[in-house]
């Protein structure tokens, strides 16, 4: 299986449950997963060089089905100029299950794009962190941010970033959470 079609296999199961999390501060939000949300989770935003893969004219829900159903070739994406801008993400796709795993004193960070100068529209963001900054060992965190559509009271998969700093982290406010998976 190919890492394009391992990430399908993992975003299948991620589908397959909502995620239940309550926030320290009293904010509780049901996370789900449609298939809409995969494109930019997997970050193809980025591949602009290849017709079709960036923007689908049919839209993102089709596209994922049409990945899923194999009328887009893996070898289409990774033939990308730019599919370094995303290797690391879809090699790594599989850390958003271990971000979501069931359990209490899970960690969630209140996101603030000024402190981190992004442009990422989040409300929260999960992760997953390897390796140690204090011990100046190299560190990696694997982040889930997760917006919010206020209008709706909706909470969604915005985005997934793997990174090597702490851009995303210094100066947040990091709260305890609980993640509870519903079938």
């Amino acid at each position: 299986m190919g890492a394009i079609e391992q990430t399908v296999a993992v975003y299948e199961r991620l589908k397959g449950r909502k995620y239940k999390v309550t926030v320290e501060n009293g904010i509780e939000f049901v996370l789900d997963f449609d298939k809409k949300y995969y494109h930019h989770l997997a970050g193809y935003h980025y591949l602009t060089d290849v017709a079709g893969i960036a923007a689908p004219a049919y839209g993102k829900a089709r596209f994922y089905q049409r990945l899923k159903n194999g009328r887009i070739k893996e070898t289409e994406i990774l033939c990308s100029q730019l599919f370094h801008n995303i290797a690391e993400r879809i090699e790594h796709f599989g850390m958003i299950e271990e971000i979501l795993s069931a359990g209490a004193c899970k960690i969630i960070v209140e996101f603030d794009k000024r402190k981190a100068d992004s442009d990422i529209e989040a409300k929260f963001y999960l992760y997953q962190r390897r390796g140690n900054p204090l011990l100046r060992e190299p560190v990696t965190y694997y982040m889930l941010f997760i917006g919010c559509d206020t209008e709706r009271n909706r909470y969604y998969p915005a985005t997934y970033i793997v990174e090597h700093s702490t851009k995303y982290t210094a100066g947040q406010t990091m709260l305890n959470c609980k993640i509870e998976w519903m079938e």
